[in-house]
C-alpha cells in the first residue's frame, strides 16, 4: 500500500476534523455512535498535535485510546477503518503473544519491528502510524504458583507502558533477526509520536463496576433497562482489573 508522506499540513487537517473521520466511520461501520465520536476526536487530537509539534515547536502531552467491549463488536474493525481515513500505516498486535525479555515468546520491542517492516523501513513514517494492541485484557496482572513470576502479565504491562508513553529504540529489520549478520542495519526510533490503541473485551469488569457505585440511587433502575455497565468504566475498575495505573 502507497502511504502519503506528507501529512501535517493546514489542508489536511481541516479535511480530517473529527466530524468528517466519524461520517467516514459511519460509512463503513453500524452503529456504535458515541465509541465514533470519541475515537475520532482523539484521533484527530492526536495528529493535531504532530502537526503543532512540527510546525510550531509546540509541545502538548500526548493521548492514547483504550477500547473496551465484547469480543465481536468491532473494536478491530474500527482501528483499521480509522488507519485507511487517515491514509496511515497500522499493525495488529496480540498481547498475549508477549513475555517478559529473556523468556519464550516475543517482547515487546518486536512490535516495533513490525511496524518497521510494515512501513518498509521508513522511520519517519512509522513515527507518525497506528498501533492496535488487541486483547490488553489478558496480560491484567497474575502470579505462577509455581515460580511465583508474571511473565506475561505485568511485567508486559510494564516493558508496553514504557513503548506507549515513548522511548527511543534501536532496531533491527526483522530479515536480521533471523539471519543475524556481523553488521546489522539498525534503526532508531522514537515511539513518542505513535498512537497507540489498545482494545480487549474485559470479561468480568462489571462486577467491579458494579460494587464501586451501587450505592447510587439509581443504579438498579438502570440495570432493569438494559443498561450498558461498561459505559461507566472508569481508571479505578481498570485498576481493580488487573492493569497497572
Amino acid at each position: 500500500m502507497c502511504y502519503l508522506k506528507n501529512k501535517f499540513n493546514i489542508n489536511f487537517l481541516e479535511y480530517l476534523n473529527p466530524e468528517s473521520i466519524k461520517m467516514e466511520l459511519d460509512r463503513h461501520i453500524i452503529g456504535q455512535h458515541e465509541t465514533k465520536k470519541i475515537v475520532s476526536v482523539g484521533v484527530y487530537n492526536h495528529y493535531k498535535r504532530l502537526f503543532l509539534l512540527k510546525s510550531k515547536n509546540i509541545y502538548l502531552e500526548k493521548s492514547n485510546i483504550l477500547l473496551v467491549g465484547p469480543t465481536g463488536c468491532g473494536k478491530t474493525l474500527m482501528v483499521k477503518t480509522l488507519a485507511k481515513i487517515i491514509n496511515v500505516p497500522i499493525i495488529v498486535v496480540d498481547a498475549t503473544s508477549f513475555t517478559e525479555a529473556g523468556y519464550v515468546g516475543d517482547d515487546v520491542e518486536s512490535i516495533i519491528q513490525k511496524l518497521l517492516h510494515e512501513c518498509d523501513y521508513d522511520v519517519e513514517l512509522a513515527e507518525q502510524s497506528i498501533i492496535y494492541i488487541d486483547e490488553i485484557d489478558k496480560i491484567s496482572k497474575k502470579t505462577d504458583v509455581v515460580s511465583g513470576k508474571d511473565v506475561s502479565g505485568e511485567g508486559v504491562q510494564q516493558s508496553l507502558l514504557k513503548l506507549i508513553e515513548g522511548v527511543n529504540l534501536s532496531i533491527t529489520s526483522l530479515a536480521e533477526k533471523k539471519n543475524p549478520s556481523q553488521n546489522p542495519q539498525v534503526f532508531n526510533i522514537d515511539t513518542t509520536n505513535i498512537l497507540f490503541i489498545a482494545g480487549g473485551a474485559f470479561s468480568g469488569i462489571e462486577n467491579f463496576i458494579i460494587n464501586r457505585i451501587n450505592q447510587e440511587t439509581n443504579f438498579l433502575e438502570k440495570l432493569n433497562n438494559n443498561y450498558n455497565l461498561i459505559c461507566e468504566t472508569n481508571t479505578e475498575d481498570l485498576i481493580n482489573f488487573g492493569i497497572i495505573p
